[in-house]
């Protein structure tokens, strides 16, 4: 009996080892890592790794008591070198990357670790004007731009390659190329950080993108994948904090793109739809905001009617211009918010510089753009006192009030004026008469769901006035 007690005991020992297996040895191991500038999901600059990854990574194996080495290569030397077991860890690696080399290796993959969006990021300007608009594009050398392989083979894409993502970006912000196409999160980080122009590209869901994940890879150390997926589970919280803090895995394609609602019409100095751009004032005030913000944004021009009816439709987001005064009825219990006034607007009554001051008992014409209702001038055209002669373009008007064929001209006084300077290059040929009856009102941003965003926008405009009014003067708007 007494000779078979230590069996017995070894026995019991084994049973008890078995049933409460000893906790995994805490081990060094090497992690083999891009040796490229990719932040803020990873970099290796100075001889140290850093970015998003680095704090993962680090995080885990201190959990676990493991210590870890990062030894950086470039990237087909990485390949290499993990699939001859010169490293026992890859970051990131992908099912989808090098089928190929790692056919006959029993390559194992941890739980997705990030999201990413490879794509297309252009000027705010560009943004939805989809991809027949596109003629050519940037990208870092060496990198693939899926989904648009087929339009560069036949040549109705040029592509650009540049050694860097700075010079990647660097190109679609001058319009050297239409867009930059490289990882979504690295190419905002370089716009914002890096050259210090938030918002000057943005990404655009419109056109061919490739999204995927991002993976920590094993040949050697099936065991350590599964203790860093159970981590990934158990610190999802802490996970997602870093993900935030990096700003990484968050450029879905359904990202939000504001659309603003603007008129499709000539409407210069303060706005017009030419050639399928918006420009002019207003343009450049709400550039400057969305792009101070980096929230991504586009125009739609449409006619004046129907783009008050998209607007209460929720089809826009944003209308510019408004005012509280214009179709009140088509507005009426939709909760429109409107921003601080933007800029004041006179309509009023240009006339020959002989002519300013006579008054109103001399007048007898007055002159307007046909669809234009001349508030201020109602009664007296009610009372057959002035005769109204309707004109089917402001050019058309200008150019009768200065042969004196109507005694003056109703329209915007800005508009009369930009169009004297640039139109005709008769400056002066016209100038405001205010004895006579006018219109003094404001343009407003407006908005039915963001009243956030109008918030947003009346503190940007009270902390940049000197950047509005800079602006008004470029285009020749009167300062108040």
């Amino acid at each position: 009996m007494l000779a078979r007690l230590p069996t017995a005991f070894m026995c019991l020992a084994l049973s008890l080892l078995l049933a409460h297996p000893a906790p995994a040895r805490a081990d060094s191991f090497v992690v083999g890592v891009e040796d490229t500038r990719y932040f803020p999901h990873y970099t290796f600059e100075n001889g140290a790794y850093g970015g998003f990854a680095r704090e993962i990574l680090d995080a885990f194996f201190a959990a676990h008591g493991h210590t870890v080495e990062y030894r950086a290569l470039p990237v087909q030397r990485l390949f290499k070198t993990f699939l001859d077991g010169g490293v026992d860890f890859k970051y990131p690696d992908s099912p989808r990357w090098k089928p190929d080399q790692k056919a006959g290796h029993a390559v194992r993959y941890s739980r997705p670790v990030v999201s990413y969006v490879d794509g297309v990021s252009v000027p705010p300007r560009a943004l939805g004007r989809g991809i027949d608009r596109v003629a050519s594009l940037s990208t870092v050398r060496g990198f693939t731009p899926a989904g648009w392989l087929d339009r560069i083979a036949a040549g109705r894409v040029a592509l650009r390659e540049s050694d860097s993502f700075r010079g990647v970006v660097e190109q679609a912000i001058i319009g050297r190329v239409d867009g930059a196409y490289a990882n979504v999160d690295v190419t905002r980080d370089t716009v914002d950080r890096v050259l210090g122009k938030p918002g000057a590209l943005v990404f655009d869901p419109d056109l061919p993108f490739e999204r995927g994940r991002y993976h920590l890879s094993t040949l050697r150390h099936p065991g350590i994948l599964d203790q860093f997926d159970a981590w990934l589970a158990r610190e999802a919280d802490r996970v997602a904090a870093l993900k935030r803090k990096y700003r990484v895995g968050g450029a879905a394609p359904t990202a939000e793109v504001f659309v603003v609602g603007v008129e499709d019409n000539r409407y210069l100095p303060h706005y017009a739809y030419l050639d399928g751009e918006y420009r002019g004032f207003g343009r450049a005030i709400l550039d400057a905001f969305f792009q101070a913000k980096g929230y991504p944004y586009r125009y739609r021009a449409l006619p004046v009617a129907r783009l008050f009816r998209s607007f209460v439709w929720g089809e826009v987001d944003f209308k510019y211009p408004d005012n509280a005064l214009w179709s009140k009825e088509l507005k009426e219990g939709k909760g429109v918010i409107y921003s601080l006034p933007i800029t004041s607007t006179t309509d009023g009554v240009s006339v020959r510089p002989e002519n300013r001051g006579r008054g109103l008992d001399s007048f007898r014409v007055l002159g307007t753009v046909r669809g234009f209702t001349a508030w201020s001038w109602i009664e007296h055209v009610k009372s057959g006192r002035v005769v109204l002669s309707e004109n089917d373009s402001t050019l058309r008007l200008i150019r009768q009030a200065m042969i004196g064929r109507v005694d003056g001209a109703f329209a915007n006084v800005d508009v009369i004026q930009y169009l004297l300077a640039h139109e005709l290059k008769k400056p002066g040929g016209l100038v405001f008469d205010p004895s006579l009856p006018f219109t003094r009102s404001h343009y407003h941003l407006s908005s039915i769901k963001h009243p956030r965003i109008i918030e947003e926008f009346n503190e940007w405009a009270k902390s940049n006035g000197d950047l509005i009014n800079g602006l008004k003067k470029k285009f020749g708007i009167r300062i108040e």
